[in-house]
């Protein structure tokens, strides 16, 4: 299990934007962000750990005594927040559907494209179709 903070590497990018930049505190190991990066890229993996880290703190139980309680539900809706804008930081937004849409521009297959996404129940504004599941950092 490594730990290396290096802004020229993909690991180190996830870690600057998760803030996970400290050896002795480190949430994620390069194993596991490297994990992350191989099904995904840079964006998607930022995204991956920083919900893996909401599900962890999800299931820590609220504590206390009748002098003192523990919740952690301000911790949970700081990094909801924390993530919803590191979403819009990196242009990661999810299907407007459940199932995958390919979107190709191109005349000869625009009508055809327009028929199906209205099958599937989606927008056929391909413009805004493909605007909405773009993704930076390939």
């Amino acid at each position: 299990m490594t730990f290396s903070y290096d802004l020229a590497t993909d690991t180190g990018k996830v870690r600057f934007h998760i803030g996970d930049t400290r050896a002795t505190e480190a949430a994620f190991t390069d194993e596991e962000i490297g994990y992350a990066l191989s099904v995904g890229n840079v964006a998607s993996a930022v995204i991956s750990l920083l919900n893996r880290q909401l599900g962890e703190l999800s299931r820590q139980p609220d504590f206390g005594s009748p002098d003192l309680r523990m919740s952690y539900a301000n911790a949970i809706s700081a990094l909801k927040s924390a993530i919803a804008e590191k979403r819009r930081e990196l242009g990661v937004y999810d299907l407007p559907s459940s199932e995958a849409v390919i979107v190709e521009r191109s005349d000869t297959y625009g009508e055809a494209l327009g028929e199906e996404l209205l099958r599937l129940g989606v927008d056929p504004d391909v413009d805004r179709l493909a605007r909405n599941t773009y993704r930076r950092f390939n």
